[in-house]
């Protein structure tokens, strides 16, 4: 099984001005998915998916982009810095992880006394 991780970083909180600059962006809201070549019963592939925010600090030692000049891109490879290759490495692990259990899940919820099974 393959999984093919696709991020989304267009959401995101602006200040107005911050440190000369004009909409500065400082809070990047995330989602991850992690799309599997594994096809499920109603012949899509399955996909599993996590979110959450990523302060993002303004450096003075690389050139300010331009709110208007914004690209997923650029905001995936913000977020990604911010996090670390470790973060990134764990997110993925994670996706991995819970893809797994719900191709080949290794434990059930059951009610006792309920229906069989």
């Amino acid at each position: 099984m393959e999984i093919t991780y696709e991020w989304d970083c267009r959401t995101v909180e602006v200040n107005y001005e911050q440190e000369g600059e004009s909409n500065v962006v400082y809070l990047i809201h995330w989602s991850l998915d992690g799309v599997s070549t594994e096809i499920n019963e109603d012949g899509n592939p399955h996909t599993v998916s996590i979110a959450g925010s990523k302060e993002i600090p303004l450096n003075s030692d690389t050139e300010f982009v331009a709110f208007e000049d914004l690209t997923n891109e650029i905001l995936t490879s913000w977020t990604k810095e911010a996090m670390g290759e470790e973060q990134v490495a764990e997110l993925e692990n994670s996706i991995k992880w819970q893809m797994d259990d719900i191709i080949t899940p290794k434990s059930y919820t059951a009610i006792i006394g309920g229906s069989e099974l």
